[in-house]
């Protein structure tokens, strides 16, 4: 979302974050499988490095 916000900044509109696709879990309790590896964790991790690699390349073209 902060890529998408500053490119609307950027082509002058004043936007409104609403964050979608929200997960969340339905207990907070302790689970043994927090601590395990996982392709849940690859997938979040893959998901920022895509959004810092876009940040970089918006910057890089001027568009940020």
């Amino acid at each position: 979302m902060p890529r998408a916000m500053a490119l609307m900044r950027r082509a002058g509109l004043h936007p409104l974050a609403c964050p979608a696709d929200f997960h969340a879990r339905a207990n907070d309790q302790f689970d043994w499988a927090d601590w395990e590896w996982g392709l849940e964790g690859l997938e979040c991790s893959t998901w920022a490095i895509y959004e810092r690699l876009g940040m970089g390349w918006a910057g890089l073209r001027g568009k940020i």
